[in-house]
């Protein structure tokens, strides 16, 4: 069992509040290091998102097909 944090009637688990501030800084830090590279901030955040989206879709195939048991 996860630990959770009682914010009122909002319960928050936090390995899932760590993973949504480990990727806001991890976004920001991009975001800042961008221009200095001569990167697009754009498409950049383009790929984020392409990122982030497909993560989540991976994970739920593999949860449909219950292949995160095997890896366990």
């Amino acid at each position: 069992m996860f630990p959770i944090v009682q914010l009122g009637p909002l319960a928050i688990q936090l390995p899932g509040l760590f993973l949504l501030a480990g990727v806001w800084i991890a976004i920001s830090i991009l975001e800042k290091e961008a221009p200095r590279r001569s990167l697009s901030t754009s498409t950049l955040s383009n790929l984020i998102l392409i990122g982030l989206v497909a993560g989540v879709v991976g994970e739920r195939q593999m949860v449909c097909c219950g292949v995160h048991r095997c890896l366990c």
